[in-house]
Parts: C-alpha cells; structure tokens; sequence
C-alpha cells in the first residue's frame, strides 16, 4: 500500500475511467464557498451520479432520467447544464483524450440529441411523442462495447408543466435485428454502423408506453431488475456518503477518496453477490448494518474494503468501468453508455496564487476563481482584487 502522504494520482490514467474521481474534486474544491442549498445540491448530484454508476455496472435493465424543458432545451433535473450541452463538450473531451475509432460515433451521438432535443421541446409536440435511440456495440476496437436503446418520451406532469422522460433499456440485438424490427417505423435498411442509428432517431408514437417500446424491441436481457438495484443503493448508502464527506472535508486528500471510491464499488459487489444468491438471512444483515452503523464503522470498513481492487466491469460506456490498485494506479475495466457521461459537470475555471493569506497568515496555494479568491487552509474567501 502506498502512503498516504506519498500518493499521487496518475490523472492521465484516469481520464480513460468511466466515473472520474478527479471531476468530483474539482467540484468541491468550491464547495464551502457555496450557499447551503448549492451545497447540498452538489452533494445529492454526486450521489446520484455514484447509484446510476453502480447501476451501470451491475447492468440494470432499465434506468430513467427525467429531463425538464427550458425554453427549447432539455435539462437534466438538478442540473444547470442542457443535454446538448453535456453532450457536446462530452465530444470535445473525447476529441483530446478519446478513442479515434470512435469519434465519428460520438458525433453522431450529439447530432441525434439535437434532433431529439429539437422535435420534442417545440410547443406543437404532443404528449406522448416518443424518439428512439439505438446505440449498438461499436466495431472491433472501439470504447463502446455494450448494447442498449433510449426512449425519450414527452410527458405533463401534475403541475401542468411539459418534461421529457428518458428511459434507456439494455438489448441484444445485432444492427440487422434492428432493422428489422424498426423497419416498419422508419427508413433504416440503410443503417450500416452504430453511427447511422445514432444520428437517426427513430419516431415511435404508436407505442403507448416506452415500455411497450422495450417489450417489441428486446429478446430479453439477463440484467438486474431495478427492485433489486434499489436493495444495493440502501447497503451502499453509508459507503457513498462516506465519499462524499471525505470530498467535503479535504479535495485534496486523493488518497482516501480514490480507496472510499473502490470502497462504494466493493461493497456494491458484496450486495450484488448476495442479492443474487437468494440468502434472504444475510441480505437482512447487510440492510441492518447499513441502517444503524455508526459512522466511525462506517469509515473503518470503508478504509479497508476499499484497499481492495474492485472487479473489472463490462459497461455500455466508453471508458473504463473501475477503480484503483492502491498499489499504484487505474485498474482497467469496461466502457460507457455515453459520450455525454465525459460532459457531464461544468469546468470550474481556476488558477492558483502562492501567497499568505491575510486571514490565517499562513503560506498557501490560493485558488483563483469566479472573481474570488480562497484559502485552501481556513477557507475564507474575498474578492481577487481586495488579494491581488
């Protein structure tokens, strides 16, 4: 094991991982500069992002995401970013740090959501409109290696207020499964590569539900069933939160948040293996023992599951779908879903100033950002210009 004071982060290994530690310290880096509702909006977005990670690996057949209309723009809820958005910078990302074989499907990716985005939000969409979008493994090579399909769905809510609901379903089908069963819906015959579904949405009003829509296209899937995810994010529970303290507490401590991080991927798989087994008995402990741990058990079993190496993990995203051999580095795994999982949280943009800082006198790294400036030792903070 390495020491903690001794640890450093290959940050270039990690820019292939699928959920990236790093974009979380940066985020909170800021986090006690922000009012209390910010605060707790950062925190229930990381852990929402860890869940639909697990989730991903334990391959859920089904997950939702609901989107809200902003003028002509869908906006994932709780965030302040458009899925055009997310998924374009997603792009530029990948253009530096991606996969070559794979940039083309990447904008094909972002052409399709535009489109989506485009015939969904307009005032004359009905509800009830649906877009299906067929994201199917990439050829030999590429980051992408698993297969699933979107349904966006235009719904009203109780309030009256219009909204788009995602629904993404793993698949089995090959590219001419696809076209066979979408023939009747639209012109894909055509379609030679991942790329051509990508950027092709396809028009599936007549399906009532967007369930209905996966009861036509999939030939069943061995993936988890959600009940069942919502067991493991309750034995996990403890574990993220202890995460996202560590991130509160110190950003820079990268060493315990890359083993609390292995530590929310272990125990996801000690809950997976017992859920799956049917041992009602133990599956009871696992629950009792995450509903009523004190948080000092909690940190202590953190610190030690999480110096093991999780498991590599097939996803549908490019990237790899792990985390960190505390020995030394990135241990490789699977791949994402989307290449809007690399856009997902704004650049906060900063730069660092060696200086005293006139609140605690001590020497410090200041960071510089959004027109302030702020200690990394006692945390106060004042406008650049008062420092500078």
């Amino acid at each position: 094991m390495i020491e903690r004071r001794a640890y450093k982060p290959n940050f270039g290994e990690e820019r292939r991982l699928v959920y990236n530690p790093s974009f979380d310290e940066r985020d909170y880096k800021s986090y006690h500069l922000l009012p209390p509702s910010e605060r707790e909006k950062l925190k229930s977005y990381t852990r929402r992002q860890l869940e639909a990670y697990v989730g991903e690996r334990v391959e859920v057949i089904k997950s939702t995401t609901r989107f809200e209309i902003v003028e002509d723009t869908m906006v994932a809820k709780g965030l302040d970013q458009s899925m055009e958005e997310m998924i374009r910078t997603g792009v530029e990302y990948r253009k530096e740090y991606g996969n070559p074989l794979d940039f083309e499907r990447e904008e094909a990716e972002l052409s399709g959501a535009i489109l989506i985005q485009k015939e969904l939000t307009k005032k004359e969409a009905k509800p009830g409109a649906k877009r299906i979008s067929v994201s199917s493994k990439g050829e030999e090579g590429s980051d992408y290696t698993n297969n699933f399909f979107d349904v966006y769905e235009l719904k009203v809510g109780e309030d009256g207020r219009r909204f788009i609901e995602l629904n993404r379903y793993l698949s089995t089908l090959t590219l001419e499964e696809y076209k066979e069963k979408l023939k009747p819906f639209s012109d894909c015959e055509g379609h030679k590569t991942a790329s051509d579904f990508l950027k092709n949405p396809i028009e599936a009003d007549v399906f009532e539900t967007s369930d209905d829509v996966q009861k036509y296209l999939n030939k069943g899937v061995n993936a988890l069933e959600k009940e069942k995810l919502e067991i493991i994010n309750r034995i996990i529970a403890p574990v993220i939160s202890s995460y996202i303290n560590s991130l509160v507490e110190n950003p820079y401590d990268f060493f315990t948040h890359r083993v609390k991080y292995n530590a929310v991927l272990n125990e996801s798989d000690n809950a997976l293996a017992v859920v799956l087994s049917g041992d009602t008995k133990e599956l009871q402990n696992l629950i009792k023992w995450a509903s009523f741990s004190s948080r000092e058990d909690v940190e202590k079993r953190a610190m030690i599951i999480g110096l093991i190496t999780p498991r590599i993990a097939n996803g549908p995203c490019p990237g790899i779908s792990g985390g960190f051999n505390m020995m030394g580095g990135v241990e490789t795994i699977g791949a994402p879903y989307s290449v809007g999982q690399f856009g997902q949280k704004k650049d906060i943009e900063q730069t660092k100033l060696c200086c005293t800082c006139p609140f605690c006198n001590k020497q410090v790294e200041a960071e510089i950002g959004g027109g302030t400036i702020s200690c990394p030792n006692c945390k106060k903070s004042a406008p650049y210009s008062k420092l500078n």
